[in-house]
């Protein structure tokens, strides 16, 4: 399947939107944008966020923005020693 073919695919039958950037300097602009955009819609709201358990019960979590944030954020140190291992074990 070509990566076009995945795009629409993505797009169509999952719902989600792609979007397309020139290069890595243009995604990073792109998130950061979206970054922002979401921090300013949220930052004085309660998010509640729906995870599994391990009976298959959704559990339901009632957060601040920030708090959220925090729990969801990556690691800039775990995240760059983990995707050259995951590269090579895949």
């Amino acid at each position: 399947m070509s990566l076009q073919q995945a795009m629409a695919n993505t797009q169509v039958c999952n719902g989600f939107f792609v979007k397309r950037t020139a290069d890595t300097k243009s995604t990073v602009a792109y998130l950061t944008l979206l970054t922002r955009f979401l921090k300013s819609k949220y930052q004085s709201l309660t998010i509640t966020s729906v995870g599994h358990s391990v009976g298959g019960a959704g559990v339901v979590e009632h957060r601040t923005f920030d708090e959220f944030n925090s729990t969801t954020m990556k690691s800039q140190v775990g995240r760059g020693l983990r995707l050259p291992l995951n590269a090579h074990v895949q």
